[in-house]
C-alpha cells in the first residue's frame, strides 16, 4: 500500500500501555498490530514510520524506536494474517505459552528460522557415486566395459 499521504496512528496510546509492564506491553503491541492491519493493510514499515512522525505530537515522546515498532507490529500482523482475528492470535498464543510476552509472540509467528527439509536432496554418498560413474564412463571404451567398472 504505497501512499504519499501519512495516516495518523494512535501509537502514543499504545506506547503508554507498553511502558506499564509486561502484560500491558503485550496488549499494547497487539492493539498496535491490529491498528496497523486495519489502517495500513499490514504494512508495518509504513505504520512505524507514521507512528514516530513528529507531525502528530510535535515532539517525540515515544519509548520505542521505528525499528522496534516495525519488528513487533510486523509480528502481530503475521499472526493476524495467519489466525484472521485478534482473538485467533490470542488463542494460538495461549495454546503454547502460559504468560504473555511480546518476545514469545515474535517467536511464535516467525518460527525457528528453519525451512522444511527437502528429503530429495542428494547426499554426499550419492554425489560420490555419480562422480565415480562419470569417471568410469570416461575411462570405458564401450558400455560393457563401463558396466564392469561400476559393478566392482
Amino acid at each position: 500500500m504505497k501512499t504519499n499521504k501519512m495516516t495518523k496512528t494512535n501509537f502514543v496510546k499504545h506506547d503508554q500501555l507498553i511502558r506499564k509492564g509486561e502484560a500491558d506491553t503485550f496488549t499494547g503491541w497487539l492493539d498496535a498490530g491490529v491498528e496497523c492491519y486495519e489502517k495500513f493493510g499490514g504494512n508495518a514499515s509504513a505504520y512505524a514510520q507514521s507512528a514516530v512522525s513528529l507531525r502528530w505530537t510535535g515532539k517525540n515522546t515515544l519509548s520505542q524506536t521505528e525499528n522496534t515498532i516495525r519488528l513487533y507490529v510486523g509480528a502481530v500482523v503475521r499472526g493476524l494474517r495467519k489466525h484472521k482475528t485478534k482473538a485467533g492470535v490470542l488463542a494460538a498464543y495461549d495454546a503454547v505459552y502460559e504468560s504473555r510476552e511480546i518476545s514469545a509472540l515474535l517467536k511464535l509467528v516467525t518460527g525457528s528460522g528453519q525451512r522444511k527439509e527437502n528429503k530429495k536432496r542428494s547426499s554426499n554418498a550419492v554425489a560420490l557415486t555419480k562422480r565415480s560413474a562419470h569417471n568410469a564412463w570416461n575411462k570405458a571404451k564401450s558400455f560393457d566395459e563401463f558396466w564392469e567398472l561400476i559393478s566392482e
